[in-house]
């Protein structure tokens, strides 16, 4: 009967361990949801993994939607076929190497942090654990392309564009790292430079260094948040530089850039509660 009972009250104090380490856990949660951290606590609290699963598991976040939604259809009014393709900041996601699988020849992805970029070598070779198959159905229905969507297929289409998966940061000059120069014919950048600025002098500066890696007459395909002050995934929140339409527009004018207009006289601009997503040719 000693052992029966010493070994009841093992359990119990195990459980009440199990349950302090719970509640640490979710007093640290609420913490940290009440912190918002910025660009410089990148490196330490981004997580990749939350990141992934809060906005791309169901691809219900708002501003992916409007970007998978516009972006089929932005590259069908785009002229010809590009060589060279940037994704700037690209994080821990593929999403723009699936659109441009066909438009692009060389497709380079990017990021700042180690583990975004890990994260993408994962993918690339075929290592990663995340699911990207709802993005892929997502992206072939509004190219409407036929169903079934062969997706492995699709996938392999991907991967084999991709040429390198290259450090990029938008406070240096180059804003990329890599083995010789290299001007691109296009460079996308979503939802990042916002995040990446602590200030307005910065984000201008920025864009003045993404332009500079365009060749001649070369696109800057961009979408972002408008008038936002922070976002949250992970049970984390991250500040986001407070910009405007008017800002935003004089800052791309400043890069020497000017939103494009497709071969119907139309300006690739939209935007939609408090999002955008645009085109802009270096003059």
């Amino acid at each position: 009967m000693t052992g029966s009972n010493e070994l009841e009250e093992q359990l119990k104090e195990n459980k009440k361990t199990n349950l302090l380490i719970e509640n640490s856990k979710i007093l640290q949660n609420e913490e940290n949801s009440q912190i918002i951290f910025n660009r410089n606590h990148f490196h330490e609290y981004f997580d990749t993994e939350a990141y992934l699963k809060d906005f791309y598991s169901k691809v219900e976040d708002p501003a992916m939607q409007l970007i998978l939604f516009h972006l089929p259809s932005i590259l069908a009014r785009l002229p010809t076929k590009i060589n060279n393709l940037l994704d700037f900041g690209s994080g821990p996601t593929i999403y723009v190497a699936i659109c441009f699988r066909e438009k692009a020849e060389n497709i380079f992805l990017s990021d700042y942090l180690p583990q975004n970029k890990k994260e993408l070598n994962n993918w690339l070779i075929g290592n990663s654990n995340f699911d990207w198959s709802k993005v892929f159905k997502l992206i072939a229905v509004h190219e409407a392309l036929p169903l079934p969507t062969d997706i492995v297929k699709m996938e392999k289409m991907t991967r084999e564009k991709v040429r390198a998966i290259l450090h990029c940061d938008c406070h240096i000059s180059p804003a990329i790292q890599f083995s010789h120069q290299i001007y691109f014919d296009a460079i996308t950048t979503f939802l990042t430079i916002e995040y990446c600025c602590l200030n307005r002098e910065e984000y201008k500066n920025a864009i003045k260094r993404i332009s500079a890696l365009l060749a001649p007459q070369g696109l800057l395909i961009m979408g972002g948040v408008l008038e936002e002050t922070w976002c949250a995934f992970g049970g984390r929140r991250f500040s986001c530089l407070y910009i405007d339409r008017e800002f935003l527009l004089k800052s791309l004018n400043e890069a020497g850039l000017e939103i494009f207009i497709d071969s119907i006289g139309s300006k690739l601009f939209y935007e939609c509660d408090g999002m955008f997503l645009l085109v802009a040719k270096k003059k």
